[in-house]
C-alpha cells in the first residue's frame, strides 16, 4: 500500500473514529504534499537524464534544453531545469545530490513510520491486517515484531524534525500550530511560537550526527511543540554554557545550532520594555531571521510567503538586539560548500 492509499483510508476511518491525533494531524497533509513535490523533482531528473543519454547516442535531437542540462552536469552545477522544480539551494551538483538523498531518506522513513502506525492502530479497517511494514531503528535490526511494539510505542511522526529537508518549511510550522489549535480548541491565528534551544547531550551531537539518527533515535518527543534540528548560525555562535548568543571566532562564520524546540502558545497582549530592549534579568532577546540559504534574498510566492525567509526565531542574548542586527546575524537551513 502506498502513502496515498494509506492517507485515503485514514480519512475514511475518520468518519467513524472522530478526533484522533494520527488521522487529524495536519503534519500528515504536509508529509503528503512534500512527497508529491519530491516525486515531481525526481521525475524531472530521470526524464531529463534519459533524454540526454538518448541525445548523446544520436537517438533524439539535442535541443537547447538538453544542451543546458548536459553543460551544467559537465560543469558540476545543478541544471536550471532541475532548479525550476527544486527547493532553494546554494550547493554545487555533488553536494546537492547528496543533500537530496538525505532529504528523501528523511521523508521515506517518516512515511514508513506513518504506515506502520496506521497498521498497528487501524489495520483491520485499512486492509493492512496481513501486511507488514518494518519499523526499523537506526543501526538496528529491530522491527515491530521483536520490539513488541504497541500503538503507544509507535509514533506516526519523527521525534525531531529536520526542517531544512522541507520544500515549504512555513507550511510545516503552520501545521504544528494547527495541531495545537485543534487540541486546545482555539483559533490558529491566536497562536505563535516561543523557542528554546536545548542543551547539547550525548544523543545530540548536531552537525556530525546523521539525519536519520537525529530524527528517529530520540526516545520520546517533547511534551509540547516540536524539536527542530539542522540549523546554522551565520555571523554568531551559540554558547552552550550561558545558553545565549556570543561572538563568533576569527575567520569562522557558520556554526551549527543545537536542537531547538518550537513551542506553540497563545498570543497575549502585554507591553514590552523597549527602553531595556526587552531585557529580562539582564538577558535580552534577539528576533533572529531564519532563511533557507545564505543568499537571504527572496521573492513573494503565490502563497504570500517569501521564497527564502521562513520565520523569526527568538534567541537569548547578553547584549541588545541591535548588536546582532548590525552584524547581520541570521539562522540558515544550509550553508554554502
Amino acid at each position: 500500500m502506498t502513502l496515498d492509499a494509506c492517507i485515503g483510508g485514514l480519512r475514511h476511518v475518520l468518519l467513524f473514529a472522530g478526533y484522533d491525533p494520527l488521522i487529524t494531524s495536519a503534519l500528515l497533509t504536509v508529509l503528503h504534499q512534500e512527497i508529491h513535490r519530491f516525486n515531481h523533482l525526481l521525475s524531472v531528473i530521470h526524464v531529463s537524464l534519459r533524454a540526454v543519454q538518448q541525445a548523446i547516442r544520436g537517438e533524439v535531437i539535442l535541443n537547447k534544453g538538453l544542451e543546458d542540462v548536459y553543460s551544467s552536469l559537465a560543469n558540476l552545477k545543478v541544471p536550471p531545469l532541475w532548479q525550476q522544480s527544486s527547493y532553494e539551494s546554494c550547493k554545487l551538483l555533488g553536494s546537492w545530490v547528496e543533500d537530496l538523498g538525505k532529504r528523501l531518506e528523511f521523508f521515506a522513513s517518516w512515511s514508513r513510520q506513518v504506515m506502520t502506525c496506521a497498521q498497528e492502530r487501524f489495520g483491520d479497517r485499512l486492509g493492512l491486517k496481513n501486511k507488514t511494514y518494518k519499523y526499523s531503528r537506526p543501526n538496528s535490526s529491530e522491527t515491530t515484531e521483536n520490539l513488541g511494539a504497541t500503538s503507544a510505542q509507535l509514533r506516526a511522526e519523527p521525534s525531531s524534525f529536520w526542517i531544512p529537508a522541507f520544500f515549504f518549511p512555513q507550511g510545516f510550522l503552520t501545521a504544528v500550530l494547527q495541531n495545537q489549535a485543534r487540541r486546545t480548541s482555539v483559533s490558529v491565528d491566536s497562536l505563535t511560537f516561543t523557542h528554546k534551544v536545548l542543551p547539547i547531550t550525548g544523543n545530540r551531537q548536531s552537525a556530525e550526527e546523521s539525519v536519520r539518527d537525529a530524527a528517529f533515535h530520540e526516545a520520546d518527543p517533547p511534551p509540547e511543540g516540536v524539536l527542530v534540528f539542522g540549523l546554522y548560525l551565520d555571523s554568531a555562535q551559540w554558547n552552550p554554557d550561558t545558553q545565549a548568543l556570543e561572538e563568533c571566532e576569527e575567520q569562522d562564520r557558520f556554526y551549527p545550532l543545537p536542537h531547538i524546540q518550537f513551542i506553540p502558545h497563545k498570543v497575549e497582549n502585554r507591553s514590552v520594555n523597549t527602553t531595556a530592549g526587552g531585557a529580562d534579568n539582564g538577558i535580552y532577546t534577539y528576533e533572529c531571521p531564519l532563511y533557507k540559504t545564505p543568499q537571504r534574498a527572496g521573492t513573494l510566492s503565490s502563497t504570500g510567503h517569501s521564497t527564502n525567509f521562513i520565520t523569526a526565531v527568538t534567541l537569548p542574548s547578553p547584549v541588545r538586539p541591535n548588536h546582532w542586527i548590525r552584524r547581520g546575524v541570521a539562522l540558515l537551513c544550509q550553508i554554502p560548500d
